[in-house]
């Protein structure tokens, strides 16, 4: 036996804009299906999940919430149930609030020192790295330091410094390059002659 569709009793306008206004993704998922119902783009429960892409006993859950409890139970996100934090409420806002600061924090390895030693918590560095990282979303980017060739003034150097041995008129008497030695005052001799044919 089909259910009936409930009646939705905020206009189409307000859902717009509560719409509009969401930031959560499922909560907006939730007003979009109230919306579809008030403008009468979807007349059933199947309908609305071909719509929205969903599956037609989460679009009933859904209009079950809402016929019990209005738009505010609608809204309503159960979180899943787990394991309770081990830090304090109060040293995951300190931390919070460390992660806030201009300054900042190198790496999650001083921010696990600084909590043991600012609060004189034995706790480990995966549980600082987690609270840090998934529940308070933090990103601890640490730059690597560059190969010293990479550096600008060096590559500088370095080219003022190999100049004259790309230089072929402004070679000393003599340069070893390799094995082979060329005199200078051949140099545009040498310089014609195929590579292959130097040495012989």
């Amino acid at each position: 036996m089909n259910k009936g569709m409930p009646f939705v009793w905020e206009p189409p306008q307000t859902l717009r804009e509560l719409i509009a206004r969401e930031q959560n993704k499922q909560k907006a998922l939730r007003l979009q299906l109230l919306y579809l119902l008030v403008t009468h783009q979807a007349t059933s429960r199947k309908n609305a999940a071909a719509l929205l892409g969903l599956d037609r006993n989460t679009i009933g859950s859904w209009l079950t919430n809402y016929e019990q409890g209005g738009l505010q139970t609608l809204l309503e996100i159960a979180k899943p149930p787990g394991l309770p934090s081990s830090l304090p409420e109060f040293v995951v806002e300190a931390i919070r609030l460390k992660l806030q600061e201009p300054a900042g924090v190198a790496s999650f390895k001083a921010l696990h020192c600084w909590v043991e030693q600012q609060f004189q918590l034995h706790t480990t560095y995966r549980i600082i790295h987690y609270t840090a990282s998934t529940v308070l979303g933090a990103r601890l980017a640490v730059g690597r330091r560059t190969h010293v060739k990479k550096k600008l003034v060096m590559r500088r150097h370095f080219a003022q410094a190999f100049k004259p041995a790309y230089t072929w008129p402004y070679r000393k008497t003599s340069q070893f390059i390799g094995k082979i030695r060329y005199p200078r005052n051949n140099w545009k001799r040498l310089w014609r002659r195929p590579l292959l044919e130097v040495g012989r």
